[in-house]
């Protein structure tokens, strides 16, 4: 049986402050069993500001979050 886990966050503006609450989560539910993780879809950066949200996205390869919780 595969034991799941399922993150709740505050995402903010900080790409950087986002993953490491997503890598702190992320740990902690891999500590109590959980093989499998499900994170909000808003989980690197949400900004009502377009401009300032546009200047920290980035393509897949490179975007900060997902290296960082992968």
């Amino acid at each position: 049986m595969t034991k799941i886990a399922v993150v709740q966050t505050t995402t903010g503006i900080d790409p950087l402050a986002n993953a490491a609450a997503l890598v702190a989560a992320i740990e902690e539910a891999g500590a109590g069993g959980a093989t499998m993780v499900f994170t909000p879809e808003m989980s690197g950066v949400l900004d009502r500001d377009r401009a300032r949200a546009a200047a920290v996205l980035a393509k897949e390869g490179d975007d900060r979050v997902l290296v960082a919780v992968r």
